[in-house]
């Protein structure tokens, strides 16, 4: 039988974990915003789909972002609890979503969708409808097909490209041989 044995100190395995203070993200009606009882200081968010987003952050605040990804942090040390993040058109999902603190610690985070209420919907399903054509969803004329940021001049310095130069590195390789047979 195995016996244990304390040796020192106490290792703190849950550091990556999230701590118990929550935020909520909700995203509906083409606004995405926080709601936190801690102060936030980075947010980063996956998404699958395409939609055109506008930032609705704080001065200090960036935000930037490719096909998939976007990234928002405080530039100047301001922290935001309950604020609207960004306003959107288009269609996206949130696959995986990353908040922290100002001490870089996780937060723990529930998301709220926006949800159907087939109460007031706006389409009727009687049968006096004589052409089902009038039925059929119209394809929407502004359809994304790409993901665009909308966004705002941060005043930042510009990288001069003509500056950056692409150096290919070399290597080369030397062989050296002892005279015995197989080349040692």
């Amino acid at each position: 039988m195995a016996k244990a044995v304390r040796t020192g100190k106490v290792k703190k395995f849950n550091r990556d974990m999230a701590k118990p203070s929550a935020a909520n993200i909700s995203f509906e009606e083409g606004v995405c915003a926080i709601d936190s009882n801690v102060d936030i200081m980075g947010i980063q968010i996956h998404f699958k789909g395409k939609a055109e987003f506008t930032p609705q952050l704080p001065e200090g605040w960036i935000l930037q972002g490719n096909n998939n990804k976007m990234i928002m942090f405080a530039l100047s040390g301001v922290p935001i609890q309950k604020q609207i993040l960004f306003t959107y058109n288009g269609e996206f999902d949130i696959r995986d979503l990353i908040i922290s603190d100002k001490n870089a610690t996780k937060i723990t985070c529930k998301i709220i969708r926006n949800k159907v209420d087939w109460d007031t919907q706006g389409e009727g399903f009687a049968s006096e409808y004589i052409y089902w054509d009038d039925m059929k969803i119209k394809k929407s004329e502004h359809k994304i097909k790409k993901t665009i940021y909308n966004l705002p001049d941060y005043n930042l310095p510009e990288v001069d490209k003509k500056q950056i130069k692409k150096q290919r590195r070399t290597r080369t390789a030397t062989t050296t041989s002892s005279g015995s047979i197989g080349g040692y």
